[in-house]
């Protein structure tokens, strides 16, 4: 609001333009505050597809897997 008496020509802020400058204000505050939350869902979105790409990725051949043996004490995984 003061930038806008700065700028004005008249440098007068009369209510019918401080109503209007405040309801714009108030209309892109929501998308502006979503905007936060979409680039942080984008970002997680970006960073689970690099982790699963490689394992999508992976051809299924005979060998290339994980098994697991049982010792005493804990479960130990081989390959092969």
């Amino acid at each position: 609001l003061v930038t806008f008496v700065l700028v004005s020509e008249n440098n007068v802020l009369t209510a019918s333009d401080t109503f209007t400058i405040l309801m714009l204000f108030n209309m892109i505050k929501f998308p502006i505050n979503q905007a936060g939350q979409l680039l942080s869902k984008a970002a997680l979105g970006i960073q689970a597809m690099q982790r699963i790409g490689p394992f999508m990725d992976r051809e299924d051949g005979k060998g290339d897997h994980a098994t697991y043996q049982e010792s005493s004490s804990r479960v130990a995984p081989t390959t092969g």
